[in-house]
């Protein structure tokens, strides 16, 4: 076998990947109350000759959704307000102008270190009940709460070859501190949690985002999220500087 055929077989047990990876339903949860997680996003996406495939998000601004760099492909596009997958709308949908993967993210690393991205929209989601934003840590480090965390997805339902839900599912789990991570990742250990499908979903901690559901190891039950507040500064200056340039020059006379 060619070696880059077994890195990508390796990758793809390592981790719940790409739209399918470890996104697919959440495992020992339950179906959410009808659009009470107005943040979540749903992302269909697709490369030259592929099949649609799709990955979690949720809106950090009107104009930007992060998710999971691992979920990167050519066309994009985002689904707000939605609770049942099955029934998208155009009226639903914006286009993605610009995807923003951290630059220090490697696809062929089986860590998957770095695992985060900011989609650009091309327009702004409208707000309202059914559409919000999900608030995300205030500093490099912060110190998160490790009871009572819920990650919301459209994920499997088991591993490795479970139901897929059409509604939006979550469960609660708790962050484990004493699991080594590895650079930059927090954890949470157990049968329940995010598996095939629920890339780039949040965990959130009281009404906080502070993780981005990354990859699932099955041997040792261990969920790992991309830990958010260490993005910080990247977040902020990543959101700052594509905005400024869609500002309109004046002309001068």
């Amino acid at each position: 076998m060619p070696c880059h055929h077994l890195r990508a077989l390796l990758a793809l047990l390592f981790v719940c990947h790409q739209g399918g990876s470890m996104g697919e339903k959440i495992e020992g949860g339950h179906e959410a109350k009808a659009h009470s997680r107005p943040y979540m996003v749903y992302i269909v996406i697709q490369d030259p000759g592929e099949n649609k495939s799709s990955c979690d998000g949720f809106l950090v601004s009107d104009d930007f959704v992060m998710t999971a760099a691992h979920c990167k492909r050519e066309k994009m596009y985002v689904f707000t307000g939605i609770q049942n997958r099955a029934s998208l709308t155009n009226e639903a949908m914006i286009h993605v102008d610009q995807k923003h993967a951290h630059p220090h993210y490697r696809a062929e690393s089986l860590t998957h270190a770095h695992d985060i991205m900011l989609l650009k929209l091309r327009h702004k989601a409208v707000l309202n009940d059914w559409v919000k934003l999900l608030k995300l840590p205030q500093s490099v480090n912060e110190s998160l709460p490790t009871t009572n965390c819920l990650v919301p997805g459209w994920g499997i339902t088991s591993f490795p070859n479970g139901t897929r839900p059409k509604m939006l599912q979550e469960v609660n789990v708790t962050v484990d501190s004493s699991i080594q991570c590895g650079t930059h990742k927090i954890c949470s250990q157990g049968s329940k949690g995010p598996l095939k499908g629920d890339s780039g979903g949040p965990i959130i901690c009281g009404d906080v985002a502070y993780g981005v559901v990354s990859s699932y190891v099955p041997t040792t039950l261990t969920h790992y999220y991309t830990n958010i507040s260490h993005y910080h500064h990247w977040i902020k200056k990543t959101m700052a500087i594509n905005r400024s340039s869609e500002r309109p020059t004046k002309r001068l006379s």
